[in-house]
């Protein structure tokens, strides 16, 4: 299999099956373009992990910084998508859905993939499974994550991109948190010799600096630290003729443009996918070319229950239209032609572009139509989604190209080299990103909040006050669970009809919730004693619930608890999801 693989993806599997050889710790930095193949590697490393019995490491922890991506990537993995050389069952998963009964909280299986969250709260003594016991049993995931090697994918998603604000924006984390405690995080790992991967297509060169500094902290002869990225042609191998086979057109339009350019795209057989800032945007265009009387078209973003969701992605392959949010940007393996969007920062515009002419056999134009900043109000696409400066100044770089010089933006190559009409995906990136300051980002409380969690002797009470203290560990802003499900459901059924949505969101449109006298809906599951878990339904005051600005996870799910009348039978209960008008959710949904 490893014949098989492209050069730099066979790279990193040689230096690390050479690294756990010799008994030496891998802590590695790698770059490739997307559609490289980079997330596809975690089957053959975790085979090559469990044939290695004497090596630092008996499992593989996958990481992701989105749920959607867990859902997505692990059902790939089962459905062989993926190359998978380990038995099926040894393949886990963590997240907040319920995808199948592979659930593994403790990280206890060979292969779990994970969101960021659960490995963070896991890490630092807040058990996933047992946070709502006051001694939870906290080293048991930590002995998985110091026995694992960890692979940070998606890493430019893991915050510290200014060009993220988020409101609305749940998918990515936009403030300094996240990014920083992925620092906090890896620098835990190197020192205490865990193999560590970070993949990454987009992620900015001074924040791949920033995790430089973090690794080389601890840097010693027991670790081999290695960043692997393309240096010239040889180190692509046959994805050259990927980069070669397509030219990319970048167009800059008018934001009413749009409608003309799908249909003209549409009636040459192209495949097109348009992909909006905004949930209600995306339901929008989709309703735009529906009215057109413009068939084969799909919608697809984060406000859709579990089972929409995968069974809309399952759809993808069938529709000439796909209409979309950020949902898209990762973790879905399917080619157009056309890619029509809002505009956004070149990370994100990267990650669009991503979709268009993927895989071996794909040749011809590609063609990237971006909202013009200069001809569109930038208030309603990127408004609490995207630093609407760092927008601007994205787009004046690309008309700079395109436009006054007469070049083009090649957006899948990662090659710096000196040529008359090209620039790499890279190059604009950089530049664009090139001002930013570090300092800045990090400040002196988030210095001071990075350290703390550095601290080897930190215990439970002490991390779970610092979690209330700054409201979560790893994001600013929780996701609150809402549902379609009533309490005749069992817990997977229920599951199945949730989705998440952003707090601050939620707070906005709270409207959306049922309610019964003033209070919502609330599903919880109780597990009494001598009794079969089961799920019921209270009606709580939305003020008392939602009304705090700082609500960690930890003291959201105790604020529930307490406000809940439990009686001592009562072992363990957990707020499942709020219950939402299904006639406000239908409003979300694509005409089937």
């Amino acid at each position: 299999m490893d014949k098989e693989l492209r050069p730099l993806n066979q790279k990193l599997i040689t230096i690390v099956g050479d690294s756990l050889k010799k008994k030496v710790c891998p802590i590695i930095i790698y770059e490739a373009p997307t559609g490289y193949g980079k997330t596809s590697l975690s089957g053959i490393l975790t085979e090559k992990i469990m044939k290695n019995e004497d090596s630092l490491c008996s499992r593989l922890l996958h990481i992701l910084p989105m749920r959607s991506l867990v859902e997505r990537i692990y059902l790939d993995f089962k459905e062989n998508k993926y190359p998978l050389p380990i038995d099926k069952n040894q393949l886990g998963y963590q997240c907040m859905s319920l995808i199948d009964e592979s659930k593994s909280p403790q990280f206890l299986k060979p292969m779990v993939i994970t969101t960021f969250d659960s490995f963070v709260y896991n890490l630092y003594k807040l058990p996933v499974a047992e946070m709502h016991k006051e001694h939870p049993h906290y080293e048991v995931p930590r002995m998985s994550i110091y026995t694992s090697a960890t692979i940070f994918d998606e890493a430019h998603l893991y915050g510290g991109d200014p060009g993220l604000v988020a409101e609305e924006h749940y998918y990515y984390e936009p403030g300094n948190k996240m990014y920083l405690v992925l620092r906090a995080s890896v620098k835990l790992l190197t020192r205490s010799l865990t193999p560590t991967i970070i993949l990454t297509a987009t992620m900015p060169s001074i924040f791949i600096k920033g995790i430089q500094e973090a690794i080389n902290y601890y840097k010693s002869s027991n670790i081999c630290v290695k960043v692997i990225k393309p240096e010239s042609w040889g180190d692509l191998g046959e994805f050259k003729s990927v980069i070669e086979n397509v030219n990319w057109r970048t167009i800059l339009l008018d934001d009413v443009q749009w409608l003309k350019k799908v249909k003209e795209e549409y009636n040459s057989g192209k495949r097109i996918l348009i992909v909006r800032n905004k949930v209600l945007r995306a339901v929008s265009t989709y309703k735009k070319l529906i009215d057109e009387g413009i068939s084969s078209v799909m919608l697809l973003h984060g406000r859709l229950t579990l089972k929409d969701r995968l069974k809309y992605v399952n759809q993808i392959n069938r529709c000439k239209i796909l209409v979309a949010t950020q949902i898209v940007e990762a973790g879905i393996n399917e080619s157009f032609d056309v890619l029509i969007t809002d505009p956004a920062p070149p990370t994100t515009l990267t990650q669009r572009a991503g979709r268009i002419k993927r895989g071996k056999y794909a040749v011809g134009e590609a063609v990237i139509c971006i909202s013009d900043c200069e001809k569109c109000d930038l208030s309603e696409p990127c408004k609490g989604v995207y630093n609407i400066d760092i927008v601007k100044r994205t787009i004046e770089k690309i008309r700079n190209y395109c436009y006054e010089k007469d070049k083009y933006i090649d957006w899948r190559c990662p090659l710096k080299y000196d040529h008359s009409n090209y620039v790499s995906y890279k190059d604009l990136i950089d530049e664009i990103y090139s001002s930013a300051d570090m300092t800045d980002m990090i400040g002196v409380n988030s210095s001071l909040y990075l350290w703390i969690l550095d601290l080897p002797g930190i215990g439970t009470k002490t991390a779970r006050e610092l979690e209330e203290k700054i409201c979560g560990l790893v994001r600013d802003v929780i996701l609150v669970p809402l549902t379609l499900g009533n309490e005749d459901l069992d817990i997977k059924e229920l599951r199945e009809l949730s989705l998440g949505v952003n707090l601050n969101w939620l707070r906005k449109n709270i409207d959306i919730l049922e309610r019964r006298d003033g209070k919502i809906k609330l599903l919880t599951e109780i597990i009494e004693r001598e009794k079969s878990p089961y799920i019921k339904t209270f009606y709580v005051e939305p003020n008392e619930i939602f009304g705090d600005k700082c609500r960690s996870y930890i003291r959201y799910m105790r604020y529930i608890r307490r406000k809940l009348n439990i009686n001592r039978n009562i072992l363990y209960i957990s707020a499942l999801a709020f219950k939402i008008k299904e006639e406000e959710y239908e409003k979300w949904l694509p005409k089937i």
